[in-house]
């Protein structure tokens, strides 16, 4: 079996990520992102559906975040991250 083919692979977008993910790196769950937001997990999951949020990876099935791209996408899109309070 393949890297490519193990289950528990890391994938985005239908391709492998053991390319892209440097050892050591930290993927956050959509309750870490939501926090990080400031937003409700509910949120971050209708922003996956509707693919307008953050690049998702997955783990097995399980959708993980890169701080870095998040970081980015925030960039573009301020208006997402909600001030405390």
């Amino acid at each position: 079996m393949s890297a490519s083919e193990h289950p528990y692979a890391l994938h985005s977008a239908g391709q492998p990520l053991s390319y892209s993910l440097s050892m050591g790196e930290r993927l956050w769950t959509e309750q870490e992102l939501a926090d990080y937001c400031h937003v409700h997990v509910t949120t971050v999951r209708r922003w996956r559906r509707a693919g307008t949020g953050p690049p998702v990876h997955w783990a097995g099935n399980k959708p993980r975040y890169r701080r870095s791209e998040v970081d980015a996408w925030l960039d573009r899109h301020p208006e997402e991250r909600r001030e405390d309070g």
